[in-house]
């Protein structure tokens, strides 16, 4: 069930905690519930035999390149936060080992360190530098063991400063807190450690016994006081935050003989089980700076580890996808080259003309087309006419004939001119008695065509041509003629041609 979680969890990392004697170690991973411990166990470890003991674990619950935390028992390295400004050209290994104590070349020479500078503070007058130190000799030895064990990725930390950068939150009630100590317990003794905005920057082991009370614990957290007044510039802390066993009973003692605020939290205190976990979760952050003793002990890296090939591998598939997408373009216009190529060829007549007779040829043509629009757009729809005029004759009138002109025609004021002739002739009969006048109907009918909207819009002169009678009978027939014409200087007579 182990091996089958493993696989499917991602974010996988260990934490082991050596204390000389036994080895504690814990495996979490991410899986769909969050953040799980997959695995943790403890180990009696003999002299040299840690390589077998983690040979072991590799063979049984896998990791050769899952991060590896390591940490060691608080007295066996050594960790302090010290306030200093450095310039550009200055070492700060050197400034800081000169700080902590490590002032013969001898001694700095058997011991490997690494540092980083620590976000600026608002309690501290200055930069603050965490400075972690372990014997080289010590590191040499756990380092040659786990790389022979076949981990990969393995970082050596202090103990005291994962356990408090990993360890339960603050109750919700003193959240505000800035500078505070937190300890934690166990049966014979704990961990005190001075917070300062939430970085460790320091810590005092104590013993507990059940004659001498908590004195050496107050000790320890007097000599945090002064730790804390001569590095920040506010000598005070908030108050004190104890886990572990007893915590309630001696939170009470505490605040009797200190005067000071003391929260318990949640937690199982300074156990090995407690100080492998919180160094896995410190393998698992991606967060924030980190220790690793290891690193002066490391190898340079070749170009080949260096290299970033997934920065490598995902430019290169950018350049394939856009020559892909030039690839496709270019296929696209050599296409719609190919067709324009073979438009041209169609057209091989232009290739003896010039550019002068082309654009001739254009105008005459566009000329040609300006006359014909105008034509269009000028000329009368006679259907209109021809169902519309008729149903306006009276009772004893006849329509004989309608002759209709709508046309252009040369014009000789102007070479190539063109002029519009437009008109309508309407010839009707009628019967009327003899020795009677023109007959009413005729007048009627004329009046009525005055008024016609359709006839008016075309042709807004309409006269009375001619009247002819004829002898029928005892009767006479009246034959007339009604001509309608365009008005002089409207829209509809063009002068200019075109």
């Amino acid at each position: 069930m182990l091996n089958v979680l493993a696989k499917l969890c991602w974010g996988r990392a260990i934490g082991v905690y050596f204390s000389g004697e036994r080895v504690s170690i814990t495996d979490v991973g991410n899986t769909v519930k969050g953040l799980t411990t997959l695995n943790q166990q403890s180990f009696d470890v003999a002299e040299g035999s840690l390589t077998s003991v983690m040979q072991e674990y590799i063979k049984n619950h896998g990791g050769r390149n899952v991060p590896v935390c390591l940490g060691l028992k608080p007295e066996q390295t050594f960790f302090i936060t010290s306030g200093a400004e450095y310039g550009q050209q200055e070492q700060p290994r050197e400034k800081l080992l000169d700080l902590a104590g490590f002032r013969n070349q001898t001694e700095r020479n058997e011991v490997v360190v690494d540092y980083f500078k620590i976000n600026k503070t608002k309690s501290s007058p200055g930069q603050l530098w965490s400075i972690g130190v372990c014997k080289k000799q010590l590191a040499q030895e756990l380092y040659s063991a786990f790389g022979q064990s076949g981990f990969k990725n393995t970082i050596l930390e202090p103990t005291p400063w994962a356990m408090s950068a990993f360890s339960t939150k603050l109750p919700k009630k003193h959240r505000s807190w800035k500078v505070f100590i937190q300890i934690f317990l166990n049966e014979t003794g704990g961990l005190a450690v001075l917070v300062v905005e939430k970085n460790p920057v320091c810590w005092k082991r104590f013993s507990l016994s059940e004659s001498e009370s908590v004195e050496k614990m107050i000790s320890a957290i007097r000599g945090i006081f002064i730790q804390s007044a001569v590095m920040l510039a506010r000598p005070a802390v908030d108050g004190i935050v104890l886990q572990g066993p007893n915590a309630e009973q001696l939170s009470r003692k505490l605040y009797d003989a200190l005067g000071i605020e003391v929260a318990v939290a949640d937690g199982p205190g300074f156990i090995d089980s407690h100080c492998s976990y919180t160094l896995a979760m410190s393998a698992a952050s991606k967060e924030g700076p980190e220790f690793d003793m290891f690193r002066e002990l490391r190898a340079k890296p070749s170009i080949t580890k260096i290299f970033p090939r997934k920065i490598a591998a995902a430019i290169a598939l950018v350049a394939c996808c856009m020559a892909f997408m030039m690839w496709q373009k270019a296929s696209d216009l050599a296409g719609s080259y190919s067709g324009l190529k073979k438009q041209d060829l169609t057209h091989k007549w232009a290739v003896s003309k010039s550019t002068a007779d082309i654009a001739n040829e254009r105008k005459s043509l566009l000329a040609e087309t300006v006359a014909v629009e105008k034509f269009l757009s000028s000329r009368v729809v006679w259907s209109d006419y021809l169902r519309d005029l008729p149903t306006r004759l009276p009772l004893n009138v006849s329509l004989a004939n309608i002759w209709a002109v709508c046309e252009f025609e040369e014009s000789g004021k102007k070479e190539g001119g063109r002029k519009m002739k437009k008109y309508l002739t309407l010839r009707g009969i009628t019967l009327f008695d003899k020795g009677q006048a023109a007959p009413e109907e005729i007048e009627t009918f004329l009046e009525s065509l005055k008024k016609v909207e359709l006839l008016r819009k075309d042709f807004s002169k309409v006269q009375l041509a001619e009247i002819k009678w004829r002898k029928q009978g005892s009767a006479e027939t009246a034959i007339f003629t009604i001509m309608a014409l365009p008005g002089k200087g409207g829209k509809d007579e063009d002068k200019s041609g075109g």
